[in-house]
């Protein structure tokens, strides 16, 4: 089977983009004006990936980014935008085409999850779904906030990405989450930083519980009187 390569505008961010996580932006440097506005004419996407930094004055991005749909974009003064955009499907950069516009052009090849119906990855699908409602209720906890997840997708590529989106851990290890080849490898990686961070969550909840009683048992020690 012939490997589909094609070229495709990327936006280097500080960000990790996933299949079906929604991503706001505001564009105003003007390749990225150009860029937006061209993909908007064409109804074309772009592609999102995390960056490196910049080396020898060039922006150097990790290799497995993911493809960025514009649903809404809204025109600004000056040539500005504020863009909505949806991650679509994750691609692997085979080479970067430096120079030819004034932002990367990127020669990607489409990348499809394996074993995405395996029986091994219902398995780890649904082992993920208790740890993460706990994870939630423990943000929540902490945050101060409620959110549940209601109904969770049937199929484990999109339970396994929901998992990756909502997980609040650093770049780098959405990025490992990312370039996971297969499904259950995926969920292996997800499975084991549910555990970590549930037990760092669950500390910080029970910390938050005490607050109000730690502060209260200590106003009468500092006065400014």
């Amino acid at each position: 089977m012939s490997v589909q390569v094609q070229q495709l505008p990327l936006f280097p961010l500080d960000v990790v983009l996933f299949p079906g996580m929604m991503l706001p932006l505001h564009i105003f440097e003007e390749r990225y004006k150009t860029m937006v506005q061209r993909c908007v004419r064409r109804g074309t996407p772009f592609g999102v990936v995390l960056t490196r930094g910049v080396v020898d004055g060039r922006e150097v991005p990790y290799d497995v980014g993911t493809m960025a749909t514009i649903s809404d974009a809204q025109r600004l003064v000056g040539g500005r935008y504020n863009i909505t955009t949806v991650g679509v499907q994750r691609f692997l950069i085979r080479s970067i085409l430096y120079g030819a516009e004034p932002y990367l052009i990127g020669q990607v090849e489409p990348l499809e999850p394996l074993d995405a119906e395996s029986g091994e990855a219902h398995v780890l699908s649904a082992q993920l779904c208790p740890l993460l409602d706990r994870y939630v209720e423990l943000l929540g906890t902490v945050i101060d906030r409620t959110f549940t997840i209601s109904p969770y997708p049937d199929d484990p590529m999109t339970r396994a990405f929901l998992a990756a989106i909502l997980l609040q851990v650093p770049n780098s290890e959405k990025q490992e989450l990312l370039a996971a080849q297969r499904v259950p490898d995926l969920l292996r990686l997800e499975l084991a930083l549910l555990d970590h961070e549930n037990m760092i969550m669950k500390f910080m909840a029970g910390y938050r519980e005490h607050l109000p009683h730690l502060v209260e048992a200590t106003s009468g020690v500092f006065s400014t009187n």
